[in-house]
């Protein structure tokens, strides 16, 4: 068999039981003629032996095995601080407000000094087999028996912790941040990971809770509601607070970003970033976000006039296939000043609202878009437009605004239910 090959079914195996499990590490070996090497597939990479004589005299292989065999669980990668729920009565209180089957797996965690009852994540960004593995779960509170968000992941060890950083914006009275319920590391021998040849990256095992559990996207009542919900950010706590990871936040200016991935959802990253991603994260970033989002929900659930056909092909433009470049090209193509015409929003009062944001983003691109052109000249309505967006105050005061007129309010124009859904 092809060595590329035999390499590539041995990750898709690593992958299986890494995303597929509660699993801390992976232990693998791989055969070639007389001779094997020993791996370690981990969140923070793949740990590779050099390679050993099956038969030689230092019986590599076989003394691998045999303390593999003899290791207790968590030696042998089990994630053991998870654990299967016992009690049966606090396992039905569970299910029941969490809405599951009876035969639905239940596991619970200890995080400080509470417990939590989960079943399966609904998010699936773990599935990755290398980097931080969030997985997000609706966990029962047992002390408390209320519904909490629960988020399992892998920190970068050199940052703080997703918990502090949400202690600093509350101490700093900044508005519509989550309530953090507690958190902490993994206290286990196994909750660091480190690979070699990947930078340098440490991840720590890290799980924290939220009091806030956000309500699916297709459940607005009204587009008065929905924008209710965009400015106090429940729009974005619904759909991105849980993969944006806020520990990667910076509490300081950084000239350069300092992760070494992309932090943040991809279809929804602003043209700077997109264009090119080892920028600093600026407010403008977060505004070219909020819009992006508010744009993909009204063309996936918005009262609007667009056809089946039209709806798929405006998706399309937030989820290329190919490369970043694709994905910059289909953004910038997208966000032109006819985007708000062409959402074809049935509501006035929500479509002149969309219209203004929309207009300001679209110059503000064109003029942040001359910035990396240095012979390109743009007018004094694109540079007034991308001084806004360089601040809150503009949407916020717009959103304020547009929620003073008490006829949109009144409104029946909530999410569409649409056949294909």
């Amino acid at each position: 068999m092809p060595l590329k090959l035999v390499c590539g079914l041995q990750g898709i195996d690593d992958i299986r039981y890494t995303t597929g499990a509660p699993r801390t590490r992976v232990f693998s070996f791989y055969v070639q003629s007389t001779t094997a090497r020993l791996l370690c597939h981990s969140r923070a990479g793949t740990r590779v032996s050099h390679a050993f004589e099956i038969n030689g005299p230092e019986n590599h292989l076989g003394e691998f095995l045999w303390r593999f065999s003899h290791a207790p669980e968590s030696a042998r990668g089990h994630d053991t601080s998870l654990q299967r729920v016992k009690g049966k009565k606090v396992a039905a209180n569970a299910r029941k407000a969490l809405g599951l089957e009876e035969e639905a797996d239940l596991f619970q965690v200890i995080v400080d000094t509470e417990t939590f009852i989960f079943a399966q994540p609904f998010t699936s960004s773990h599935r990755w087999p290398v980097g931080r593995g969030t997985r997000c779960y609706h966990a029962y509170w047992v002390k408390e028996k209320k519904v909490v968000l629960l988020k399992d992941t892998w920190r970068k060890e050199e940052y703080g912790k997703e918990g502090d950083v949400y202690e600093i914006l509350r101490s700093k009275q900044v508005r519509n941040i989550a309530t953090v319920v507690c958190h902490g590391d993994v206290d286990d021998q196994n909750s660091l990971q480190f690979a070699e040849g990947t930078g340098g990256r440490k991840l720590r095992h890290y799980r924290i809770v939220l009091e806030e559990v956000g309500e699916q996207l297709n459940r607005f009542k009204s587009t008065w509601e929905l924008l209710i919900a965009t400015r106090s950010r429940k729009l974005r706590f619904s759909i991105e607070t849980y993969l944006l990871e806020t520990y990667s936040s910076s509490v300081k200016d950084h000239v350069e970003a300092r992760a070494l991935e992309r932090i943040g959802t991809f279809q929804f990253l602003s043209h700077r970033l997109l264009k090119n991603g080892h920028r600093a994260h600026l407010v403008s970033d977060d505004i070219q976000s909020f819009l992006h989002v508010l744009v993909w929900v009204i063309i996936r659930h918005g009262p609007t006039a667009l056809t089946k056909d039209e709806r798929a092909s405006r998706l399309k433009s937030f989820d290329p296939k190919d490369t970043i470049t694709d994905a910059y090209t289909a953004k910038f193509d997208m966000f032109n000043c006819n985007l708000a015409r062409n959402l074809y929003i049935s509501t006035v009062p929500f479509a002149e609202l969309v219209s203004e944001l929309l207009l300001t983003l679209c110059c503000a691109i064109t003029h942040e878009d001359s910035l990396d052109r240095p012979n390109m000249v743009t007018v004094k309505e694109e540079r007034d437009a991308w001084e806004k967006m360089q601040t809150h105050d503009f949407m916020g005061n717009v959103m304020e605004e547009s929620l003073k007129n008490l006829e949109w309010k009144q409104m029946n124009d909530g999410a569409a239910k649409y056949v294909d859904d």
